[in-house]
């Protein structure tokens, strides 16, 4: 209410990991025989993607980390889909996420702010509690760019996160169904497939109906604080908490 944000200017960050999968070799034995061992290979690496929406319903151009110091050349339709960085173990770091916040994230609503003649209109931009928000100036955001940080209470992003309540759950299991490992494949190759996969998975999740329900669910989008404390997550475990008399009397749900 203080700064009395557009909803275009409102939005959060998060990163969710993608999984090149498990390479499966099947067996086909006679009836009777001894069991036969399925071998699996592990083809995956870690790879952070970090994502954006916004409570009007949009996106922007994720980042993609790989764990990687040099990294490929990767196909042109990857480079015009996602950002690419790097670090040793794919995670991503204060480094990485500062430098993304501030050349991208911030040229994009400087750009926004243009396109629509707004240009002293606050933004805001709500991110959970990883240590990589540490790096970040949260002043000289607000006093040279007018983006205002807010972080979301440590251990309720699975029920105040717009992202975690939409598109990160659905572009797991979507990305899933879609990509399946080949045997043998090179992992320059693997990577520019699960790459365009992704971007293709990304563009089906991220429409507006399902960005929109993600900030209706963590009641940031109408504002609603209620919404949070009617989650089944918070309802169970106030359930499970002992009543006065338990506690003041040491009996059933205590000694439980």
């Amino acid at each position: 209410e203080q700064y009395n944000f557009q909803k275009k200017f409102i939005w959060n960050c998060d990163e969710t990991m993608l999984k090149g999968g498990t390479s499966r070799k099947k067996f086909v034995c006679e009836k009777g025989a001894p069991a036969a061992v399925s071998i699996d290979t592990n083809t995956s690496e870690h790879i952070t993607l970090l994502l954006f929406t916004s409570a009007a319903g949009e996106w922007i151009k994720p980042l993609a980390i790989f764990p990687l110091k040099t990294l490929p050349q990767f196909a042109p339709v990857v480079y015009e889909e996602f950002n690419i960085s790097g670090q040793e173990n794919g995670w991503i770091d204060g480094k990485i996420f500062k430098n993304y916040i501030q050349n991208f994230f911030v040229d994009h609503i400087i750009k926004m702010r243009e396109i629509s003649g707004e240009t002293n209109e606050p933004a805001l931009l709500i991110m959970d509690h990883h240590s990589s928000r540490e790096a970040l100036d949260a002043m000289i955001l607000w006093e040279v760019y007018k983006i205002l940080l807010l972080l979301i209470p440590a251990h309720s992003s699975h029920i105040t996160q717009p992202l975690d309540l939409s598109t990160n759950g659905e572009f797991k299991q979507k990305l899933g169904e879609r990509f399946k490992p080949i045997p043998n494949e090179d992992n320059p190759s693997r990577r520019n497939r699960l790459l365009q996969v992704c971007a293709r998975v990304l563009a089906r999740v991220n429409n507006k109906d399902t960005i929109l329900t993600g900030w209706e669910r963590a009641g940031l989008w109408p504002y609603n604080p209620e919404i949070a404390f009617r989650s089944t997550a918070v309802v169970e475990h106030i359930e499970q908490l002992p009543c006065e008399t338990c506690i003041k009397f040491n009996c059933c749900s205590v000694r439980k």
